[in-house]
């Protein structure tokens, strides 16, 4: 844990390795002094600086996603760059969710196939044969489903690969598993979850201008057959949750008030149940 919380704050050049933190960036000079030779974990860094204030007087707040000492089911989606950083969320300081239709979240196949999560979720089985898991796994004909709201903000011209990530409390001895599946325009990555940390290697569209974009992330609860051994079947105790991750980019050496207000606006229009997925 330690040592993910401190790839924010250090970057390596050669041999030499040279401290960061974000207490000591209290100024515009302090931003400026590492202004030319940054790294991604520094741009990340001074993105989170600059919008702090201004994110907490609109009841938002950034997120270090983790895993929690106290719950025994705390998730976190974000997104993964090139396998390296895990990038820092936005969300409400409450981190209120809203229930949404299974039959209004979109699922893509593909780049060109597109169906409902119901869909997905009945006939699971014919999209993910590799997978030895129940064929159908909706608990009825419209399932609900709980969703949080998350918000990224990545550097512009980011040329490294971005990956869903999910970090979770749970362990690989515990008695429940869950299906996790990510979605976003260019198709749908799942499987069964075994550890605490993945990277689904979904690789997510990049914009070259400040369209909003999103990731649908979701976990559908398991158990283990009683009847045929290795079998996986929907826990039908549990509900299906999961987290619409929107991102978009910003220049960290200038964000913009537009930026705020594509913030705000995420956040505004989940509570409004805009969930912008057309």
């Amino acid at each position: 844990m330690f040592s993910y919380i401190k790839s924010f704050f250090y970057s390596t050049t050669g041999k030499s390795k040279t401290a960061t933190s974000e207490k000591q960036i209290s100024n515009e000079k302090d931003l400026t002094a590492i202004r030319k030779n940054k790294d991604l974990s520094e741009k990340l860094m001074i993105i989170r600086h600059r919008t702090k204030k201004r994110l907490g007087e609109n009841n938002l707040t950034w997120h270090l996603p983790g895993w929690s000492n106290k719950l025994s089911s705390h998730v976190d989606w974000s997104i993964k760059i090139e396998n390296k950083l895990t990038t820092p969320i936005i969300r409400t300081e409450n981190n209120i969710g809203r229930y949404i239709s299974a039959i209004d979240v979109p699922i893509n196949i593909t780049d060109t196939t597109n169906i409902s999560l119901q869909k997905y979720l009945e006939n699971f089985g014919q999209f993910n044969s590799n997978i030895k898991i129940d064929y159908n796994l909706s608990s009825n004909y419209n399932e609900s489903v709980r969703f949080t709201c998350a918000l990224v903000l990545l550097p512009k011209h980011l040329k490294n690969k971005i990956l869903p990530c999910k970090i979770t409390h749970r362990f690989k001895n515990a008695l429940h598993k869950s299906l996790i599946l990510s979605s976003n325009k260019s198709g749908t990555g799942s499987f069964i979850e075994t550890d605490r940390k993945h990277i689904i290697n979904l690789e997510i569209p990049k914009t070259d201008n400040n369209e909003i974009n999103y990731n649908i992330c979701a976990e559908i609860p398991l158990i283990k057959s009683q009847t045929i051994p290795g079998l996986y079947i929907r826990d039908l105790n549990r509900m299906v949750t999961g987290t619409l991750v929107y991102y978009f980019f910003v220049d960290e050496d200038n964000i913009t008030e537009e930026d705020f207000e594509q913030i705000i606006t995420v956040f505004n229009n989940f509570k409004t149940e805009k969930y912008g997925f057309n």
